[in-house]
Formats: C-alpha cells, structure tokens, sequence
C-alpha cells in the first residue's frame, strides 16, 4: 500500500480504542523503518500510553532520526482520570507547532486553569495513582475477557486503554 498509495502523513493511534491494541516493540521498529524510508509524516496520538498494561509502550517519537517528522498528541484526561477536562499537549518540531497554533487559535481559547493546575498536581503526586488505576483496569479487563471467553465470544485480549472490542462474527 506504501508503494502504490505513497502518503505524505500516518495517523496512529496506540494503545488503540476500541481494540486496546498497542504496538510491539519490533512492529514499532517495522514502522519506523517505513516511515524513514518513505519520508512519511506521522500524527501520533498517544493519550493512552500510560495505560499499557504488561508489555511496554513504544513511540514512534522514540526514534531520534524520524523525531522531526512525529507530531506527537496526548493530554491527562486518561491518565489521572479527568475526562471531560480536555487538557492534552502536541509535541512537535517547530514548523508543526506554528501551523497547529494558526489553527488551535481559531477553535480553542485556552484549557481551564482549574484543569492546568490539576494536571500539574497529577504529573507532581499521583503517578502512583496511575499505576494502581492500571492495576484495576487490568483486573476489569481480565475478568470481562474471561466471562466473554466462558460464553464462547471470541475476542482480543486489550494491551492497553480500557476497552475490550469482541468478535462481531
């Protein structure tokens, strides 16, 4: 598809929702080389990554040499727990950020300063709160996968986020 369609930009998203999918450490390898040898621009959303829950999470913004080509996108409202609250940040080179800006200007004032200040005391005392969220996510993950199982629906067991997709065979 690369070759026949050669696209300019990548939308990725991981862990994935609704499957919770997320990318191994030699797919993201994979993808990497694609994207550098195809000079793809990748739009990566990334607002589930602290929701990984027994392997690790890999980003494509990992790699140094493609890292200009990466506009990374997450925010807070999963990972402490805030959703509603919208509060997300893009990381990107320079270029990117000053069209986002001509655009982001237009549509969105500014994130409450109540949601700035809470996501701030979430990333400065409650990562240990994440880690037991996951915990428990993994918990309701683990047994709404068992009982689908017993039922006889096939399905995926979720790596990430906290969604569950069952076969719709």
């Amino acid at each position: 598809i690369i070759e026949k369609e050669k696209p300019k930009v990548m939308v990725l998203s991981y862990p994935s929702n609704p499957t919770g999918a997320i990318l191994s450490k030699e797919e993201s390898y994979k993808l990497y080389n694609i994207i550098k040898e195809n000079n793809i621009i990748v739009i990566s959303d990334e607002i589930y990554s602290s929701l990984c829950f027994e392997e690790k999470y890999y980003s494509i913004a990992q790699y140094g040499d493609i890292k200009d080509k990466v506009i990374l996108v997450s925010g807070f409202s999963k990972m402490f727990s805030m959703t509603g609250l919208r509060i997300g940040y893009v990381c990107a080179k320079d270029e990117f950020i000053n069209s986002i800006i001509k655009v982001h200007q237009y549509n969105v004032s500014c994130a409450p300063s109540i949601c700035q200040w809470g996501a701030y005391a979430g990333l400065k005392y409650c990562m240990e709160d994440v880690a037991y969220m996951k915990e428990e996510f993994i918990k309701r993950r683990d047994f709404v996968y068992n009982r689908l199982k017993y039922m006889g629906i096939d399905t995926y067991l979720p790596k990430g986020a906290f969604y569950i997709f069952p076969s719709i065979k």
